[in-house]
């Protein structure tokens, strides 16, 4: 069964994009994802 390696990157009800990547397994793909998007989140002004 395919499965996607990306996410939606979101702000509460507000999408505020969508990142993929492509590479590995599709699984490690979304790890990959999920670990940039909380270190930008992390480090994002407010």
């Amino acid at each position: 069964m395919p499965f996607a390696g990306g996410i939606l990157v979101t702000d509460g009800d507000v999408v505020l994009g969508a990142v993929g990547a492509s590479g590995a397994h599709a699984r490690e793909d979304e790890q990959a994802v999920l670990a940039a998007v909380a270190q930008w989140r992390a480090q994002r002004p407010r």
